[in-house]
């Protein structure tokens, strides 16, 4: 028994040995092929360069004798171990890069007019070891085909250089610095907003980019800026704590904006950069629900509270307190705990009630004039859901149409029930529309973000540049689930701004125009005209010296030339909502419309506007159209550019009040409006491209979409 135990025990040694000779022979036959691959590799390699390289340096050398001189006459290299050669030449630049222990050159010439600022080209040339990672070459350029600061730079990848121009040093050093915070929070507590992080710079091209720090801020708000100290590292990671508090009776002391992302500002030598500050989720949610504030406190007349945007990054917002925040019935419903019961219990209704809740609203759910309500009288019908239409007691609207069946007062009890258990949302406006605009409730936000929104519009979007800060754009807070538009031409000016899918934008044509005539407006019209400019953001620091703000200034030189042609009754100023209260007490408050925009085009025979979307509506009436655009450069710059082309305005475009008074003489003579001049054949033409509807059958078409979405 033993003797054959001991001759399995040899013969399972001698199987293994031979596993193991058989295992190195397998090594040894991987390596040779491996071997003989990267050979051939190789050679195909050197064959492929010398085929592509020498012609091309024959044909250099036969053109231009002198083609070696000239290449190094301007040769700037940042050190010995960088064999990069960069010389800029009318209008290319010309890279050659000497490999080294090779002999081997390589040669791009890249044409300059090809360089867009912030934009990364990536030039395919061999790279060492000692050049990853690196700053090969910047200069600053000042030529006709490019301006800025031309830099090259390398990564990790050894067979790829890149090539960038940046606008400015700022711009710059952005690419190479980088803020990294670690576990950053921003809380509003004890009367304090507490923002605390671990946090540092990381220069990730320290050999080449020696930055000299001069101070770091936190900046909470314009007028807290608090120094910090920050550490800069390259590959070895250090990061500082960084603990600030502000009294909240501090920050509004002094008149502040409304919304201040808060961020870290860094002086570099002579240049300012500035970082934001946020924290990652590590579960994903939506990124519209990242507006959803995650602090929030009343102090006095104030309201303040921190959210985030669609990077997660923290923005403090400041605001006065709504007039309805005041109110004990208010406070009751809106305090934390009503609020999370009232949303449990809506969640909870949604799983059990047979019939979907529709919402119906317009501007801070206070008007009826936009074709909202219409819809809502016809879904009210509907046998597969429950449709109510929200507005508040302090309106208008509110004692002709609250004895009508499901009109329900804002802020009632009924209305938070509903708020809570509804399905969808359907208006002219965002969500936040249907409570306080800016609400700092927690439930209200997040409820509201979780209702699929059908965005009806008030008016057409072919004018003012919706792009990346436009609140109905993808991922943010208003994002529509679907979008009513006029014409195809909007429907993909709205897909390329707002980045939405193509199915999400419905072509019915906009409710309002189904309640308003089509060109009731006409010759034998009243010859009155409505002066309606834009307010800017921008002035929004000149609200307390109101008279010195550019949309005062313009707007009253406006209404003066008018008075010249005609009775001053007959110039009508419709003022921006924000601005009112303010008109009313300046020289010109007999002018000042009182009633809806609506009702002031209802009789407008001709519109002076700059960059309202309201000169379609008013087109759309019989009126005609003057584009008066004299800060059109500043308000690009702040806006981004403006949509139609030059051909494609409904109405005479001018940039100068010297060009609007020929305009006007043309337009107006003896007392009367010249409609055969100032709306013009072409004008109609390129409005019916942009407004594609003149039936007066919208509503019919939006009603028959819901229908087929099953939502009434």
């Amino acid at each position: 028994m033993k003797d054959s135990l001991n001759e399995i025990d040899l013969l399972r040694q001698q199987n293994i040995e031979m596993l193991k000779k058989m295992m190195e022979l397998e090594r040894e036959k991987d390596f040779f092929q491996y071997s003989l691959r990267e050979i051939q590799k190789s050679f195909t390699y050197c064959i492929g360069r010398f085929i592509t390289y020498v012609p091309r340096k024959i044909i250099q050398k036969l053109k231009n004798p002198n083609w070696k001189a000239k290449q190094s006459a301007e040769i700037s290299v940042k050190s010995d171990d960088i064999q990069f050669q960069f010389t800029v030449q009318h209008d290319k630049l010309c890279i050659t890069h000497a490999i080294e222990d090779t002999g081997y050159k390589e040669y791009q010439e890249i044409l300059l007019k090809e360089l867009q600022t912030g934009r990364k080209i990536k030039i395919s040339m061999y790279v060492s070891a000692t050049e990853t990672d690196r700053i090969l070459w910047s200069q600053d350029l000042n030529t006709e085909d490019a301006s800025g600061i031309l830099c090259c730079f390398t990564n990790t990848d050894r067979q790829t250089i890149n090539l960038m121009l940046f606008q400015n040093k700022a711009q710059m050093y952005k690419q190479f610095v980088h803020f990294q915070s670690h576990k950053a929070t921003v809380r509003i507590t004890r009367g304090k907003v507490v923002v605390a992080f671990a946090g540092g710079l990381n220069n990730e091209k320290e050999k080449d980019l020696n930055i000299n720090v001069e101070y770091t801020e936190l900046v909470i708000d314009s007028n807290h800026r608090k120094r910090i100290s920050l550490g800069v590292y390259g590959k070895e990671k250090i990061l500082k704590k960084i603990h600030v508090e502000v009294p909240v009776k501090d920050i509004v002391a002094v008149e502040t904006v409304i919304n201040n992302p808060i961020h870290i500002a860094v002086m570099v030598e002579d240049t300012l950069c500035t970082y934001n500050l946020g924290r990652k989720r590590k579960k994903q949610i939506a990124p519209k629900f990242h507006y959803v504030p995650v602090a929030s406190m009343y102090y006095k007349d104030w309201a303040l509270f921190v959210r985030k945007n669609i990077h997660q990054n923290y923005s403090l917002v400041v605001r006065r307190k709504d007039p309805q925040e005041y109110q004990l019935g208010f406070k009751l419903l809106e305090n934390k705990m009503s609020s999370c019961l009232l949303y449990y219990m809506g969640k909870l209704g949604r799983h059990y009630h047979k019939k979907h809740i529709n919402l119906y609203f317009e501007k801070n759910s206070s008007n009826a004039e936009e074709g909202t309500y219409q819809i809502f009288e016809t879904a009210r019908e509907s046998s597969i859901s429950r449709n109510y239409y929200i507005l508040d007691t302090s309106s208008e609207k509110w004692r002709q149409l609250s004895h009508n069946q499901n009109v329900v007062a804002k802020y009632s009890l009924k209305y938070y029930f509903l708020l809570y258990a509804s399905d969808y949302l359907i208006s002219t406006e965002t969500s936040s529309h249907l409570n306080i605009h800016r609400a700092m409730n927690y439930y209200i936000r997040k409820a509201l973000l979780e209702r699929p929104l059908i965005f009806l519009q008030h008016g057409v979007t072919y004018l003012k540049r919706q792009g990346a800060g436009s609140v109905f754009g993808k991922g943010k807070e208003g994002e529509p689930t679907y979008m009513v538009v006029g014409s195809e031409k909007e429907k993909w000016i709205i897909c390329e701004m707002l980045k939405l899918n193509a199915d999400q934008c419905i072509k019915t044509g906009l409710p309002i125009f189904s309640t308003i005539p089509y060109k009731h407006i006409n010759k034998k019209s009243q010859n009155i005209v409505t002066v309606m400019l834009t307010w800017k953001p921008s002035e929004e620091h000149l609200l307390s010296h109101f008279e010195t703000s550019f949309y005062y200034k313009n707007t009253k030189k406006v209404y003066e030339l008018l008075a010249s042609y005609l009775p001053s009754e007959q110039v009508r100023i419709v003022p921006h909502p924000k601005v009112l209260s303010l008109l009313l007490s300046t020289d010109i408050k007999r002018q000042i419309w009182s009633g809806t925009v609506a009702e002031a085009l209802r009789e407008t025979k001709l519109l002076i506007t700059d960059y309202s979307s309201v000169c379609y509506n008013a087109f759309y009436q019989g009126a005609s159209v003057i584009f008066y655009q004299p800060d059109l450069h500043e308000y690009e710059l702040e806006n981004e550019k403006l949509i139609p082309m030059s051909e494609e305005y409904v109405g005479y475009r001018v940039f100068h009040f010297e060009e609007l008074q020929q305009v006007l003489q043309m337009g107006i003579s003896d007392g009367k409006i010249n409609m055969d001049f100032l709306r013009t054949p072409g004008h109609e033409e390129q409005y019916r491209a942009i407004n594609e509807f003149e039936d007066g059958r919208n509503i019919e078409r939006i009603i028959g979409f819901l229908k087929e979405k099953r939502v009434i």
